[in-house]
């Protein structure tokens, strides 16, 4: 698998140059297609790269000047609110004082119930576990794609001009202690290289090359990486032939990037089909079909919410339901307005039967406390967004939320840059909702990534199965270590 990594990673870095615990039992499985435990490496595969026999390969963080998480007595609250106060380190109190101010760079347009989510995670830390040592947080939320409009003297003619406020030099100059990035549209990168060294960064979710691989970023969530990590689980199965069908944007171009050379590897052909957010479901079929759909081993479905319901609905007209081949798709086509369009198109169904779904490695709909998903239902599951389940967006922004808490509450009293960026690099346990340990800088190819796993789950016979989750999970370290 040496020559696998090398070629994924290479493949990534070139494409960043040219494209902008609950029960961890695996249900069985009728389908053929479904692999068993054995099928695919995990976090316990004794050939895994990423074993004990390659700590050379693993960037050695000293993470001995990092406080543990504050203890506190917790004994008053209930035990989803226990577990988690426990993990952000909060008192579990009333907060008092002044705010503790948290950038939250989002794209409103793109993603606009990202910030909801976020507000609605702040106000769980302040109401229900104590904010940072009990000061509430306070969101500074900011769009790139909006610029904000401001005065000031022109120093020459002294004369009121009109400046634009972007969102480098507004969470630059003001006084926030760390910002997260959720998804936006915008080059991050520079927002990244202006924040360097002055606010420490973590990315709710790396959606694109950029993501992976900025040096002055944190991500504790696999993100786009779960498309390479349906790759490894896929190629464990010996697989003939596979079509890819992508949208023809930054995420699609660098998630067909990702996989082409690992399927390439195999000596498997990864026939590419590119759609766009207006392709109809018409013109999927078609494409599909001349591309011999129905015969493949393995379809890779990578699209934006339309390509999703387009998707679905050219696969049901060509007869192809995923039990004689594979259906396997990112966690996009599991959102609550794939679902409601779905329901609401001719097919008349939620998620279609028999496809697999990436996910952070545990089953979003089997919540439990100790996956995080329970918290999850906590702070979005009221009037803000009912049906939430699904939706990684928003549960990496409750996520992100979380997890800067976190390391606000173990810098303690020191939350300078340094202090708290390395609280950040060294969250020092499980993060809600993503499977396996976080070992942030671990790999050299991409420094800011933390998570080591990814997990997929099917919806099969009308519920949901786990086929690859909790300790059970897909290890991405054929995709996070090069050879040498």
């Amino acid at each position: 698998m040496w020559v696998l990594a090398v070629l994924v990673v290479g493949a990534l870095v070139a494409g960043s140059c040219s494209s902008d615990g609950g029960s961890d039992d695996t249900a069985p499985v009728d389908d053929a297609n479904t692999p068993s435990e054995d099928d695919g490496p995990t976090v316990d595969d004794d050939e895994s790269v990423a074993s004990g026999d390659d700590v050379d390969q693993v960037v050695e963080t000293d993470d001995a000047d990092v406080p543990a998480v504050p203890s506190h007595d917790l004994s008053h609250l209930d035990e989803l609110t226990r577990w988690a106060a426990s993990f952000t380190g909060g008192p579990g109190t009333d907060t008092e004082g002044a705010p503790i101010r948290i950038g939250y760079v989002h794209d409103a347009e793109m993603a606009p119930l990202h910030l909801s989510a976020a507000i609605a995670a702040a106000d769980y830390v302040n109401d229900e576990l104590g904010g940072v040592d009990g000061r509430p947080i306070e969101l500074v939320a900011c769009d790139p794609s909006v610029p904000r409009i401001d005065t000031e003297l022109d120093p020459e003619t002294e004369e009121e001009i009109e400046v634009e406020v972007t969102c480098d030099v507004e969470l630059a100059d003001d006084d926030t202690l760390a910002v997260i990035i959720s998804h936006t549209r915008v080059d991050t990168a520079v927002l990244y290289e202006a924040l360097a060294d002055i606010r420490p960064v973590l990315v709710a979710s790396p959606g694109d090359v950029v993501e992976l691989t900025s040096p002055s970023t944190t991500s504790y969530l696999a993100g786009t990486l779960s498309t390479g990590g349906i790759g490894v689980w896929a190629l464990a199965l010996e697989l003939e032939s596979a079509i890819a069908l992508f949208t023809d944007n930054t995420a699609g171009r660098d998630g067909f990037t990702m996989l082409e050379p690992m399927f390439a590897a195999m000596g498997v052909e990864l026939a590419p089909i590119w759609i766009t957010a207006t392709t109809n479901a018409s013109r999927v079929e078609s494409s599909l079909e001349a591309a011999g759909a129905a015969e493949i081993d393995l379809l890779i479905i990578n699209t934006d919410e339309p390509g999703c319901v387009a998707a679905a609905e050219a696969l049901a007209a060509l007869d192809i339901d995923g039990t004689t081949n594979i259906i396997a798709s990112a966690s996009t086509c599991l959102r609550p307005e794939v679902r409601v369009a779905l329901a609401e198109s001719d097919l008349g169904i939620e998620t279609p039967a028999n496809w697999h779904f990436a996910t952070n490695g545990h089953n979003p709909f089997a919540p439990t406390i100790e996956s995080g998903h329970a918290t999850l239902d906590a702070v979005l599951g009221g009037p803000l967004q009912p049906d939430h389940v699904g939706h990684s967006g928003m549960e990496a922004a409750v996520v992100a939320v979380l997890s800067a808490v976190r390391a606000l509450n173990r810098a303690g009293d020191d939350l300078s840059f340094e202090a708290v960026h390395e609280a950040l690099r060294n969250p020092d346990t499980k993060v809600p909702t993503q499977a396996g340990s976080q070992e942030c800088g671990r790999s050299s190819a991409f420094e800011p990534v933390c998570a080591a796993q990814m997990g997929i789950v099917q919806f099969a016979g009308g519920a949901w199965i786990e086929v690859a989750t909790g300790s059970d999970a897909i290890d991405l370290s054929q995709i996070l270590f090069p050879p040498g």
